[in-house]
């Protein structure tokens, strides 16, 4: 079995998945866990997922909640989310269940080579990750990578809740 990065819709989860096949990982982009169901491993190191099931063999990748609620409700990525408020409680209920029982958590909007490096050494220990092709990676996949535009939030227009686990955070 391989390794599960947890994130919600809307958090990264096409960026990362291209940045980790770009670096050699064979990387799914919800090909294990998806809202489907269980699909198994085949030949996957890594899913990246909201679907999965809390595990402590998995990462948890964060974006800004504030930027991922606007997202949530401005692009309807889930259905059943139309509005800030049911994407705010969508963000908290799975931040509740994945950040007490994660290995490692790190923000997307942190990486750089020496992060990514420190991520992927945390996953796969035992290889040798060179920093010339971890930088070349990073150049290749754009920032903005699946990005959508829609209105910003500020912290007044969320439950306080969101913005206590986001200051832990480190929004």
């Amino acid at each position: 079995m391989g390794w599960v990065i947890a994130t919600t819709p809307r958090s990264g989860s096409s960026y990362m998945t291209r940045l980790l096949r770009c670096t050699g990982i064979r990387a799914g982009h919800e090909d294990v866990y998806h809202p489907t169901g269980y699909r198994g491993w085949n030949d996957w190191e890594v899913d990246v997922t909201p679907w999965a099931p809390p595990t402590t063999d998995s990462v948890l990748q964060v974006r800004h909640p504030l930027r991922v609620i606007a997202s949530l409700a401005a692009t309807e990525a889930l259905n059943h989310i139309t509005t800030v408020e049911a994407a705010a409680a969508y963000w908290l209920e799975f931040m509740e269940q994945w950040f007490p029982v994660v290995e490692f958590v790190y923000r997307v909007e942190d990486l750089d080579v020496k992060y990514y490096k420190t991520i992927l050494q945390h996953l796969y220990p035992e290889r040798l990750w060179l920093s010339d092709h971890l930088a070349a990676a990073l150049a290749y996949v754009p920032v903005g990578y699946n990005s959508h535009s829609h209105d910003s939030l500020d912290w007044s227009e969320v439950p306080g809740e969101v913005k206590v686990l986001g200051t832990e955070l480190g929004y």
